[in-house]
């Protein structure tokens, strides 16, 4: 197996710190908006157009087969490092259980199980907000439809004024499916059948480290 990793990113090293930190928030603190974890310089910097863009991307090769790709973004990289994404992608053949900890299985993940939104991406963001990153992971069988819309990916508001303030600018069609799946995931569970046979199905493919048994009701009391 052979892998191969890319990153780019800006760095700000030739910035003296005290500079950058002068009107700073405690590093780790509660922050409101990007502009929380910059100083009065740097938001002036900023504002001025002086910002950096990380991007970095991930292919394994498996016996000369693409196994799987990945890719990070984020456009506001605070103090030249990447310290918290904007919008993540990666492929996967299956959702598998972290350190033995459990598989989180959301209604929406039920609704979609090849093309999961949340916290099985890798998905991490310091801002507060849901709008404030998007992340997902999909299987090979996702719907190609959903799987192109991972890569359209729009960056002109970085170059504008206030920045990036939402991945609705960025991928604004990922952010309708998602919406869209939730959506549907939310009616699913007010309907008459909530847990239609294609919930099971959908978990036993792709969720591989979850126990999975259908019961049938023989009777009940009350």
């Amino acid at each position: 197996m052979s892998a191969a990793d890319r990153y780019y990113y800006g760095w700000m090293r030739w910035v003296p710190d005290f500079l950058l930190n002068l009107g700073r928030k405690d590093f780790g603190g509660n922050i409101e908006n990007k502009s929380d974890d910059l100083g009065f310089l740097a938001n002036a910097a900023y504002l001025l157009g002086w910002r950096y863009l990380s991007f970095g991307a991930s292919i394994v090769l498996m016996n000369g087969t693409v196994s799987s790709i990945s890719y990070g973004l984020a456009p506001d990289v605070f103090f030249g490092w990447p310290a918290s994404n904007f919008v993540v992608v990666r492929s996967t053949h299956a959702f598998w259980a972290d350190r033995r900890r459990a598989i989180p299985v959301r209604s929406a993940g039920d609704e979609n199980p090849y093309f999961r939104f949340g916290i099985v991406s890798g998905q991490f963001s310091w801002l507060p907000g849901r709008d404030s990153s998007i992340g997902v992971a999909y299987t090979p069988d996702a719907p190609r439809d959903l799987v192109s819309h991972v890569f359209q990916v729009d960056l002109t508001c970085f170059w504008g004024l206030r920045g990036c303030d939402s991945v609705q600018q960025v991928v604004p069609l990922l952010w309708k499916d998602r919406m869209a799946i939730e959506q549907a995931a939310t009616a699913r569970l007010d309907s008459q059948n909530p847990c239609p046979d294609q919930v099971l199905a959908g978990r036993v493919r792709s969720l591989l480290d979850l126990n999975v048994a259908l019961v049938e009701v023989l009777n009940s009391r009350f």
